[in-house]
């Protein structure tokens, strides 16, 4: 499988672009002021951060809305003319049911999002990966001329607060990243397709694949690396990656998900090769992560803005995984400017 990145979108608490996240993160821009939720009993404030732009007290359902929209308007800003065509999919990545996110919020949002195709929806950290790979089946089938695939996620809600206050990491777990929210995009093209269109690409998914591992947010199983082992063995490879972004400093269930997959197949990384945390610098993105991860580190690449400033057109990894253990990763090969 190989898709033509046309198109990216990114918004965080810290910023409304992928190359704003590039050289605002490199530049260490300060973090957001404070957050205005007081949860606890002590009456302390909580740790969130959450896009100004739309402010604090807007519902859950407007929130995921207006980011969604955001990233799926700025992935397809290059190729308006295919959009005017028709023939779009949305393949979108949403949150499992949980408290502060029902179906009814979940459906209310597909609905907005229809106005830029027809939507199908994905569940969880890694359901982007699973959107990809079924990206790659519809484009090579004619199914779509352009695919947006895009993922949406937020915290920034009274009950889903509540439940992460309620529910407190382990203190033998990592430290957590602060609740967040967050959306990504890509738009995806044959590539053939773009070029007779005169439509610049940045960079080719060349695989993505999902497995579910027995490990997972609710239990305690042992985390063993063979689920993730398997996603990547399962990726083609024509050169050693040079850099992966994905959950590391998430939890030690990622963390160590990932570190056993990559000691098992070393030979897809390069010696020096840097992992890389999108979620340690902007809060937890939930269902947003993978994608978020994949955009930014495609930016990064494309704007020298990296660990290395070299020019490369060496593959990267993006990676992550759902609270039901389902394992994702994809593998990108940028080729923008």
């Amino acid at each position: 499988m190989s898709l033509a990145i046309v198109g990216t979108g990114l918004v965080t608490p810290f910023g409304d672009t992928p190359t704003e996240h590039a050289f605002f993160l490199r530049a260490s821009v300060p973090a957001p002021p404070p957050s205005p939720f007081r949860l606890r009993s002590d009456e302390s404030t909580l740790h969130v951060r959450y896009c100004r732009w739309m402010g604090a007290s807007a519902s859950i359902a407007e929130r995921l809305l207006r980011m969604g929209d955001l990233v799926a308007r700025d992935a397809m800003s290059t190729c308006a003319a295919v959009r005017d065509g028709g023939d779009v999919q949305v393949m979108l990545t949403v949150p499992k049911d949980r408290p502060g996110v029902t179906g009814a919020v979940l459906d209310e949002l597909s609905k907005g999002l229809a106005q830029h195709g027809t939507v199908q929806r994905f569940a969880g950290d890694a359901g982007a990966f699973e959107a990809l790979r079924r990206a790659g089946v519809a484009v090579r089938k004619r199914e779509a001329r352009v695919i947006i695939v895009a993922a949406v996620d937020s915290f920034v809600d009274l009950e889903a607060l509540d439940e992460l206050v309620l529910r407190t990491p382990s203190e033998w777990n990592l430290d957590a990243p602060v609740p967040s929210e967050g959306a990504a995009a890509v738009a995806l093209m044959d590539a053939d397709d773009a070029r007779n269109a005169r439509i610049a690409v940045l960079g080719e998914v060349q695989g993505a694949s999902v497995a579910r591992g027995q490990s997972n947010d609710d239990n305690d199983e042992v985390v063993d690396g063979s689920a993730m082992t398997v996603v990547l063995r399962s990726l083609p490879t024509r050169a050693p990656a040079m850099s992966a972004f994905g959950p590391l400093k998430v939890d030690l269930l990622r963390q160590d998900e990932w570190h056993l997959a990559t000691a098992r197949t070393a030979d897809r990384f390069a010696p020096g090769c840097t992992f890389a945390c999108l979620e340690s610098r902007v809060g937890r993105l939930g269902a947003a992560s993978g994608l978020a991860n994949l955009v930014y580190g495609l930016v990064l690449q494309m704007h020298r803005a990296g660990p290395s400033v070299e020019a490369s057109s060496a593959p990267f990894y993006a990676w992550a995984v759902s609270a039901d253990g389902t394992r994702g990763a994809a593998v990108v090969v940028p080729r923008g400017p």
